[in-house]
């Protein structure tokens, strides 16, 4: 079994991650910082048997992007990815359908085109560089998304929208 702890450096996240390798577990410790900065509370068999994910679990897209970086060693890990990126597509391709079914998909947007760049917008890597890098709020990513939304895939964005 595999186990991803979120905030693995800190006081709780050590000694869980103490206890789960005692357990059998296959132990990922997400953080700030280096394993060796962090992992003070494990010795040193212990401390090579954590596989170390240097990740800031404050921002909003945080677990996302602790699983992406293993995902590639945990199946568990892409397992849950994969489900969630293909709960992000159904809804990205069901508004698009919408749109189109009720004739207000702007041109020259299918379906398909449509429910890819949506997709693409709504990328852990999109939002990381505006709240993080760029430092914008969640609520201007909101706003601006919506009018860029709005205005790009609608044919009538004024119509029925607020």
């Amino acid at each position: 079994m595999n186990a991803l702890i979120t905030g693995g450096g800190g006081f709780v996240g050590q000694w869980l991650g103490k206890a789960l390798l005692a357990q059998g577990f296959e132990v990922y410790a997400a953080g700030l910082g280096s394993a060796l900065d962090q992992l003070g509370v494990l010795g040193g068999e212990e401390r090579t048997a954590v596989h170390w994910v240097t990740a800031d679990m404050r921002g909003t897209d945080a677990v996302d992007r602790a699983v992406e970086r293993v995902r590639q060693l945990d199946r568990d890990a892409a397992a849950h990815r994969d489900r969630v990126a293909a709960t992000q597509l159904a809804n990205c391709r069901r508004l698009a359908s919408w749109l189109h079914r009720e004739g207000r998909l702007a041109e020259p947007w299918t379906v398909q085109s449509g429910t890819d760049m949506l997709y693409a917008l709504i990328s852990s890597d999109l939002i990381e560089a505006l709240t993080v890098d760029r430092h914008w709020s969640t609520r201007r990513l909101a706003r601006h998304l919506a009018t860029m939304f709005q205005y790009t895939f609608t044919s009538r964005p004024d119509v029925g929208m607020t």
